[in-house]
Parts: structure tokens; sequence; C-alpha cells
């Protein structure tokens, strides 16, 4: 859903709750006030039901106590005329229409003392008591004596009055009047002589007419009024088949019962009648004369009724919220429009910018509501994306500057280290060379003077085993011995180089020992450098991840300086591997060539001997002819010379095969150290 539609959702929603909310309101406060106003009338009605019930019943008390007071003046004074009585009597229920019956009854002799006299006769029974029942027989007036009387239960009305010494009112039953069936009640009250109940008088009455009258009343239109005795009986009602019949079964619950016979009010909203209709119910207690007995009238309405305005006025809400509602819809959704329309603009410029597009227009600026704050805001957030845009080049631009000077730099220090480190393993490769070639040399001529020695071991041997021939060739040996000086002296002096070689060899080895320390130190600056190198990598990778996306660039320039430093490291520790293995070969070379230079020193002294024993044996050949044991002597220590010459330069030939393998070695470790720092140069140029 767009932001119109929830605009409008929402603003419909929010109208429509208050509407629903104003309307449950209003339907609270509208049955609030119906029901209390239903509740009022029916209180009314109630009371005025319940006053007029007591009217009508107070006059017949009214009737009934005039009654016996005119028995109780009778009694007296002695004035009780048994036949006047009677006739007064007869008279009174003739004269009251709305009685059914007037009655008397007195204790025995209780009234003249005369009753035998009167066994039998009209208004007496067989006793002779007064007990006179007077009643309307259609249109007449008929006369019988009372039943029952006193009789526990079925002489009640007599005797409830008698025994208490109160009014009473007797619980109303159904009784025939001109053929219909009618309720009917007796109100009783006490007659009394000196003080003590002598008797009874009382009037019965038909509670058909409270009914009619009763009926007649409808409280509200749908209402109906009911009338209840204490004891719970329904004595009107507008269901007839309720009359005579306990509340209960007409609809009216225990709570309502003993509130009638406790005579205190009860309302309640929620009743049911006897056909299930729900009713606000009223009953309002009364007392009639001096009893103790309590009636209650009750005021029944139709909840429907009572409420009927509510639902008419709840409808009439319900349909003003829809119409409300519709029109709020189409305001908000109008509202919304007019809001959305812009911001859908926006959006669509935001997005434009999110894109990329850095020159499209915000649109709504000039506006000075939210939306305009809004825009300007957005107007901002695209000027700073411009900024960011130029900053970003500009980053872009430096970084291609700083690689093109890290990549300057890096060209220089290769140049550098080639010039410096390559003319080092240059130097070390030309050293291993020549002393390559000065070992294989010194071997030659080791051999050589091993050959000549031997060469010269044979003469000796011959000139010993044949001294006679010497001394008559005294002339040829000494030419040989000659000879022999200046092979001697030859070989000195080829010792002597030789010795001179293994020095400058020496100088050279212990030059390349250096080279290689230097090598090693120039290593370990590079490895620092690395080390340097990979920490602001490792900085610049952290300032380009605080950057955000802005810094993914020089996050990734980072990230490759950090892999070159790396390989760069790798590169030096192999380099410095290798260096070692150099330094180590080169004082093996340093110690074989020093080994070397003794070996030569012996030589030369060996040389030196050798000439000393020519000059002694040029000496003794002069003298052969004197002196040929001296010739065979001195042939004796030329050959032993010899030996000694032999063994020496068999030891220059071994020291001079040690130096060429060690050359050999130290010509492959300067290949092996060229091509790791070609690879260097290459990778740091590459880099």
């Amino acid at each position: 859903m767009g932001l119109k539609g929830r605009l409008s959702a929402v603003t419909a929603g929010l109208v429509l709750a208050a509407l629903v909310l104003a309307a449950v309101a209003s339907v609270y406060f509208t049955r609030t006030a119906l029901t209390e106003n239903a509740r009022a009338l029916s209180q009314q009605a109630a009371e005025t039901g319940a006053a007029e019930v007591k009217q009508g019943l107070e006059q017949a008390f009214t009737t009934a106590r005039d009654y016996a007071i005119l028995l109780e003046t009778a009694r007296a004074q002695d004035l009780a005329d048994r036949s006047l009585l009677l006739d007064l009597q007869s008279k009174l229920l003739q004269g009251n229409r709305r009685l059914l019956g007037v009655w008397s009854g007195f204790e025995p002799d209780a009234l003249d003392g005369q009753d035998a006299a009167f066994a039998g006769t009209e208004g007496h029974d067989s006793t002779g008591r007064f007990v006179p029942y007077t009643y309307r027989d259609g249109d007449r007036i008929a006369m019988e004596p009372l039943l029952d009387y006193d009789v526990p239960g079925a002489g009640d009305y007599y005797l409830d009055a008698f025994n208490s010494g109160r009014e009473t009112i007797l619980e109303p039953y159904p009784y025939e009047v001109g053929g219909k069936e009618t309720l009917l009640t007796s109100l009783v009250v006490p007659v009394r002589h000196d003080g003590a109940v002598i008797g009874v008088a009382g009037v019965d009455i038909g509670l058909g007419a409270m009914q009619r009258y009763l009926a007649a009343i409808r409280p509200m239109e749908d209402g109906w009024i009911s009338v209840l005795t204490g004891g719970g009986m329904v004595v009107a009602d507008r269901h007839t088949e309720a009359l005579g019949q306990p509340g209960g079964e007409a609809g009216f619950s225990p709570e309502a019962l003993a509130a009638v016979a406790a005579g205190d009010p009860y309302v309640d909203e929620r009743a049911t009648a006897a056909d299930g209709t729900p009713v606000l119910r009223v009953v309002v207690p009364f007392t009639i004369g001096q009893t103790e007995s309590t009636w209650a009238v009750a005021t029944s309405i139709p909840l429907a009724t009572a409420l009927a305005t509510a639902q008419e006025i709840t409808w009439t809400l319900v349909i003003l919220t829809v119409v409300v509602a519709l029109v709020a819809l189409v305001l908000a959704w109008l509202s919304a429009r007019q809001v959305s329309s812009p911001i859908v603009g926006m959006t669509g410029a935001m997005e434009r910018l999110a894109e990329g597009d850095l020159e499209t227009a915000i649109p709504a600026r000039e506006r000075k509501d939210e939306i305009g704050r809004m825009a300007h805001a957005v107007q901002v957030f695209k000027e700073n994306a411009q900024r960011v845009k130029e900053m970003e080049a500009e980053q872009a631009a430096q970084a291609a500057r700083t690689a093109e000077e890290k990549k300057q730099a890096m060209h220089t220090l290769a140049d550098t280290f080639e010039s410096s480190v390559g003319g080092v393993v240059e130097a070390v490769a030309a050293a291993a060379t020549e002393l390559q070639s000065t070992a294989e040399s010194m071997a030659s001529i080791a051999e050589e003077t091993n050959s000549q020695a031997t060469t010269v071991a044979a003469a000796s041997e011959q000139a010993s085993t044949n001294v006679q021939t010497v001394a008559s060739a005294a002339e040829e040996l000494s030419s040989s011995i000659s000879e022999i000086g200046r092979q001697v002296q030859q070989a000195s002096d080829v010792a002597r180089k030789a010795s001179d070689e293994a020095e400058r060899t020496n100088a050279v080895v212990s030059g390349l020992a250096d080279a290689a320390q230097k090598i090693g130190d120039v290593v370990n600056l590079i490895s620092d450098i690395a080390d340097q190198t990979n920490l602001l990598a490792l900085n610049a990778t952290i300032e380009a991840a605080r950057a955000g996306d802005a810094g993914k660039g020089f996050a990734v320039v980072a990230n490759e300086v950090k892999s070159l430093a790396n390989q760069t490291a790798k590169a030096t520790e192999d380099i410095g591997q290798q260096i070692g293995s150099v330094q180590s070969e080169t004082r093996t070379a340093v110690t074989a060539i020093e080994s070397i230079s003794g070996i030569i020193q012996q030589i030369n002294e060996v040389a030196s001997a050798i000439a000393a024993a020519m000059e002694e044996q040029n000496a003794a050949t002069e003298e052969i002819a004197r002196n040929v044991q001296q010739a065979s002597q001195g042939t004796t220590e030329v050959s032993q010379t010899i030996v000694g010459v032999t063994e020496a330069a068999r030891e220059s030939g071994s020291a001079a095969e040690s130096v060429v393998v060690a050359t050999n070695s130290l010509n492959e470790q300067s290949a092996m150290l060229k091509q790791m720092v070609e690879r260097f140069l290459v990778d740091v140029r590459q880099s």
C-alpha cells in the first residue's frame, strides 16, 4: 500500500474510531438516560398504583373499622339488638357496591349473653352465637352463619384477628361472583369490650375491580402493573393466567419476592416476564391499615419499549457514522493526495540520488511546512553527496598519485638495491670464478710439481745406485741440478704466487662475507620496510573501514599493498636464508683458504729448502770428484727432500681441489642469490 493509501486509511481509521467511540458513548449515555427515565416512570407508575390500591383497601378497612366501632358501641351501651344489627349489616353491604360481603362474629354470649335464645335463627348457628355473613347473591343480599370459624386453618379468617388483636388481611382466594371466578380477600378488624377482644368485624372485597383498574394503566404504552401480596401471590397482572399464582411462576425473581416480604423497594433492570420478555421491573411495597402484612405494586416495562428511543438513536448514529466515515475517507484521500504527491516526487528524486544522479532537482523546496523542511533536508543530502563525490574523485586522484609515487619509490628502491646488492653479487660471482681459476691453476702447478718431484726422485735414486756414473757425469748432473734449481725456483715462485693468490682470495672471500653481511643488513632493512608497509596498509584498511562505502576503493589498494608487503617479507626471509647459506659457505671457504695458505707457505718453505739444497748439491757436484760418498749422501738427502716436496705437492693438490669444490658451491650460491635478487626486484617493480 502506498503512502497515499496508508494516510487515507490511517485518517479514515482515526475518524471512524472517533465516530465509533462517540457513537458508543452517545448510545451508552442515551441508554443510561433512557433507562433512568423508564425507571423513574416505572417508579412513578408503581407508586401511583400502590397509592390507588392502598387507598381502595384502606377504604374497605375503614368500612370494617366503622362496623367494628358500631358493634363495640352497641356492646358497651347494652344496645346490642341483634335484629337491628343484622339489618344494619345488610344495609352496610347494600350501600357499598365495592363490597362482596360484610360479616361479624362474637365469642359465646360475648355480645349480649343471649346466645341460647337465638340458636338456629338467621345469622346464628346452632350455638346461637352472633356470626352473620351477609353477601351478594346476584342482585339480592343474602345472609347465612359463618362456617368453621373456630377451626384452625379454615377459620383463620376469624381466628387470626381474634387471637392477634390486630387488623388482618387474608391472602386472596378464588371466589365465584355472578358466574365468574374472581379473587376475594377479607379485611378483618377485632371488636373489643373493656380492652378484651370479644369478636371481629370484616368485609370481603373482590380484586377484579382492582385488576381492571390497573390493567387500564399502561406505563409507556407497553408496560403493565402487577400487585403481589406479602405471601408472594399475584393478585393483579396483565397476564390473567398468572392471577392467584405464586409470583415465581409469573416471572418474579426470588430477590423481588424477598423484597416484597421484607417491605423493601426493588428494581430489576434485567427481569423477565412470564412469557420470557425482558422487562425493567420496579417493585414498590406498601402496608395496609394497621396490619403487619405488606403488599406491593410492581411495574413492568419491556426493555425494547424502554430503550426504543435508544435503538432509534443507535441506528441514526450508525447511519451518521457511516456517512461521516465515507465523507472522512474522501477528505482523507484528497488530503493524502495533497500530502503524498510532493512526497512521491521527493521519493523519486531520492531514488535518482540513490542511483547516482546528483543533478536531479528536489521538488517542494519552496513549501513552508514539514514537507518543505524534508525537501530542504534532501537538498542538503544532495549537496553533501556531491561534495562526497568530489572528495572521492580527489581521493582517487590522490590515491593514483600516491600509487605512482610509491611505484617510483619502489623502482628507485629496486634500482638502488640492484646497484648495491647486484654489484655485490656480481663481485661475489666474479671473485668465486677467479678463485676457482686460481685454485685450478694451483692444482695444475701442484700436479706439475708432483710430477717433477717424482722425476727428481727417480733421478736421485738413479744417482744413488750409480754413484760412479754420477761421478763420471758430474757435468751432466751439474746441469741437471741447475735445471732442478731453476724448476725449484719456479715452484717457489708458483708457491709464492699461490700464497699471494690465496691471500687475495681470502681477502675476496672476506669481502664476500662482508658483502653478504651488507646484503643481510639490506634484507633486514627491506624486511623492516615491508613490516612498516604492512602496518601502514593495516592502518589504511582501518581508516577505509571507518570511511564506509567511500573508503572501499582505498581499502582494496590497502589490501594489495598489504599483500605485496607480505610477499616482500617472505622474499626477504628467503633471501635472508640464502644469505645465511652464503655466509656459512663463505666462512667454510675462508677456513679452506687459510688452510691452503698454510700449505702453500709450507710449499714455499720446502721450495726454499730445495733451493738451499740445490746450492749445496751444486757445491757437492763440484766436489763430486773428490768425495763420492758426499755425493751419495747428498743424493740421499735430495731423495728425502723430493719425497717431502712430493708430499707437499700432493697436499697442495688436495687443498686446491677443496678450494675448487668450495668455489663451485660459492658459484652456485651466487647464481641462486642473483636469481632471488632479480625476482625480488621484479616483484618490487611490479608492485
